[in-house]
């Protein structure tokens, strides 16, 4: 047995080509050339059989993106004095208000603090100030009304003194987010009309701790009144007839979030003229 590209190959050509061979007859030399060709076809029906490899490249996963930080304007700052026009000063509450954007920064301010001091987003501000009941007000101004300023990103913006308490409830702003029933209060009582049936009546509740009034109409035979959203503060309720006649309560104390009583029923004493005439 002879071995050929690792393949066992019996020889069957040498028995082939014996059975050519006459019968009885001496064995005749075989042809070199001849079994050289018989092999090499025998050889040809082993050869080995084609393999196909496919080779697949392995996956890398790729690396998730990089993500860039936000980047965020540094704070700036906005300081300044606390005044109070009087005395009986409590704790304030500054506000400080974005014009553009209309966002609200609060600030507890400690009745004994004289300055402050207040990490803002970068942007153009007003600034005022409120006692904790609303019952009065301040703001940083140089004329009628807040004065607006900027805060720069890493600066502190100086002198937004918090020292302008000369206006009246409706020239400071209330902060938004902060409903009425919880800025302001209301008024309420009965009318005692001495002169016959109830008229028309005007009703006004005049401030005594600011120049400021406000007022209601309520029809015939309405025989009580009330007058919403008041500053807190102290009030004189006085009621207008269209004949000259005025009556009025006594002074009351509004506060804020509360509704406070006061009766008409004196017709008999001082009271300011009727200034819706």
């Amino acid at each position: 047995m002879k071995v050929f590209r690792g393949i066992f190959v019996t020889l069957p050509i040498i028995i082939l080509a014996a059975c050519n061979l006459p019968r009885g007859g001496p064995e005749p030399a075989l042809n070199p050339d001849l079994v050289a060709t018989m092999v090499e076809e025998t050889l040809a029906g082993f050869s080995s059989p084609t393999v196909n490899v496919t080779v697949t490249a392995p996956v890398i996963p790729s690396s998730p993106p990089i993500s860039q930080p936000t980047q965020t304007p540094s704070l700036g700052k906005a300081s300044g004095k606390v005044c109070f026009p009087s005395s009986g000063r409590t704790d304030l509450r500054g506000f400080f208000q974005e014009t553009t954007r209309g966002t609200l920064s609060e600030l507890a301010i400690p009745d004994s603090a004289n300055d402050y001091e207040i990490a803002l987003d970068p942007g153009n501000y007003i600034a005022y100030a409120w006692l904790p009941d609303f019952s009065k007000s301040g703001m940083y101004s140089s004329g009628s009304g807040p004065t607006p300023f900027d805060v720069v990103s890493s600066q502190t913006t100086i002198d937004i003194n918090l020292c302008d308490w000369s206006h009246g409830p409706f020239d400071v702003p209330y902060p938004p987010g902060y409903p009425a029933q919880q800025t302001t209060g209301t008024v309420t009582g009965d009318i005692t009309y001495p002169y016959g049936a109830i008229p028309k009546l005007t009703i006004v509740a005049f401030s005594k701790t600011t120049p400021y009034w406000y007022w209601v109409g309520i029809g015939s035979g309405q025989s009580a009144y009330s007058i919403n959203s008041l500053p807190p503060g102290d009030y004189l309720i006085v009621a207008y007839d269209g004949s000259g006649h005025s009556g009025g309560s006594n002074v009351v104390s509004v506060k804020a979030g509360q509704t406070t009583t006061a009766n008409v029923a004196n017709w008999g004493g001082s009271f300011p003229s009727n200034p819706i005439n």
